[in-house]
């Protein structure tokens, strides 16, 4: 029965990977297959059953907890705790009853963000619809799915990051339009912080930041900094804690979860750095320069399992415009983009199968 349950889950998810794959390469309306997609994996979201050992487990109780509180002790709470974004999410989707709603919604946002990422890439590059699909069955390859509706809070963290990310560097969207978003998702988990504080930095510091709005990027930057400074002492210590957590030998270890997370990204440093010079002819050293910083922060994280998995994932969603730029660049060899495509396809069904046999993924049981 056990096993039978766990065969059931990864089916599902991969059927609905293949298909959306197929989809996208023979429907021309893009939009409403990825709406079905985001749809279906809310959908496979309400109906998990994590088990006992999961985060959704534990944090069920928290929402039941949270939500119940009376209005003056909620506030109380929120006002002193390091990650009160997350306890007015949970606020929130307590108030409607449903307690599946919370990795279901997760889902739903998550996956809309990483698809607005694709979607946006391809319309930038003039992608193929068959380069589309290939985008978006890569990214569902990596079989992250029960850390996206279980872990529920870095993963929806690392989403709104990645898509503010990307507008700025690829829309030219001002960083400083992004500050709020930036901040209320830093509150969310620790991994924020994290993520929010190199941001500013590379900002502050880049040297091709655009002149038209260097002043506001500089002040939007120096009221993160001081937000930081007032607000943010507990929470630093917080994050400094959990690292410390993470960088012991007691945090959580497993060998195909590790394989899997080191395939995908060789996957994606290959095919980035053998074209580089596609990415920077085209304008996006900076943003290809900021990637950079975060592959050596997984190299450095590489022996620790939590921070490893977790920036991987983040990664995974920068290199999505990245990949989308150099399929770009060979629109005119055929037999180039060809060859990127097969590559990426065949490390895309690699993935799948490990993650659908030994990853995480298999823990994925529905009610």
């Amino acid at each position: 029965m056990f096993f039978a349950a766990r065969l059931i889950g990864v089916s599902v998810y991969a059927i609905a990977a293949i298909i959306a794959y197929i989809l996208l390469r023979k429907v021309k309306n893009t939009r409403t297959v990825l709406f079905v997609y985001v749809l279906a994996l809310a959908i496979m979201a309400f109906n998990y059953k994590p088990y006992i050992t999961a985060d959704l487990y534990r944090l069920y109780d928290q929402l039941d907890y949270f939500g119940s509180l009376k209005a003056s002790d909620f506030a109380k709470i929120v006002t002193s705790t390091n990650t009160p974004t997350f306890l007015v999410y949970c606020r929130i989707i307590y108030a409607f009853g449903v307690k599946e709603l919370l990795p279901a919604i997760t889902a739903a946002l998550f996956y809309w963000n990483i698809f607005y990422i694709i979607y946006k890439s391809a319309s930038k590059f003039q992608l193929s619809y068959v380069q589309i699909a290939l985008l978006v069955f890569f990214e569902m390859s990596f079989g992250q799915y029960i850390q996206v509706i279980s872990g529920i809070r870095s993963m929806l963290v690392f989403s709104f990051f990645a898509r503010c990310i990307y507008n700025e560097f690829f829309e030219d969207k001002p960083f400083f339009k992004n500050i709020i978003i930036y901040i209320v998702f830093a509150l969310m988990h620790v991994v924020g912080v994290v993520t929010l504080s190199i941001r500013v930095l590379y900002e502050l510091f880049s040297s091709v930041a655009a002149s038209k709005h260097r002043f506001l990027q500089i002040i939007a930057g120096v009221v993160v900094i001081a937000f930081g400074l007032k607000y943010g002492q507990t929470y630093l210590q917080s994050a400094a804690d959990a690292a410390t957590g993470y960088l012991t030998n007691n945090s959580y270890s497993y060998f195909w979860e590790y394989l899997l997370t080191a395939v995908h990204l060789f996957l994606i440093v290959y095919v980035v750095f053998k074209n580089k010079r596609c990415i920077i002819s085209s304008g996006y050293v900076r943003f290809y320069n900021f990637w950079k910083v975060f592959l050596i922060l997984i190299i450095i994280c590489c022996r620790e399992y939590s921070t490893f998995q977790r920036f991987s994932v983040f990664l995974s969603m920068l290199s999505l415009p990245l990949i989308a730029c150099i399929f770009g660049s060979y629109k005119d060899e055929k037999a180039k983009s060809a060859s990127i495509h097969n590559f990426l396809l065949l490390g895309s069904v690699v993935c799948l199968m490990i993650a659908c046999t030994r990853g995480n993924l298999c823990a994925l049981k529905f009610a």
